[in-house]
């Protein structure tokens, strides 16, 4: 991953649909179905999770460790909301593509000045 000044790279690998969003575990034998297959623990933490889950989550947890900053840090307040709606995804279909994207997120920095969201 490539951390930027308004925006970030990264590839998530999904290696196992009984990948949990907040940590890898199996789950256990108290595992209930929804209707949509997603599969959630007797905790309620939830297995098979989609790139949009992960993503949701992502945001979630770093806008309320932003929001802890604001209060305990005196970080800068951020208007609306913390993060955009939507998110640029592509998924990875070969070894040329991983190196090909892998070396675009690595070389990013490099090219700030010129980037279209420096603003």
């Amino acid at each position: 991953y490539i951390v930027m000044p308004n925006h970030f790279h990264c590839i998530i690998e999904i290696t196992d649909v009984r990948v949990r969003v907040s940590q890898r575990r199996q789950p256990d034998n108290n595992v209930r179905f929804s209707n949509d297959e997603t599969k959630y623990d007797s905790e309620n933490k939830k297995y098979g999770a989609s790139i949009f889950d992960i993503m949701d989550w992502f945001k979630t947890m770093t806008t309320n460790e932003y929001i802890r900053g604001v209060k305990n840090k005196n970080w800068p307040r951020f208007e609306k909301r913390f993060w955009q709606l939507k998110y640029w995804d592509h998924i990875i279909r070969s070894e040329d593509d991983f190196f090909r994207i892998s070396n675009y997120i690595k070389n990013n920095p490099k090219k700030w000045e010129e980037d279209k969201l420096n603003n």
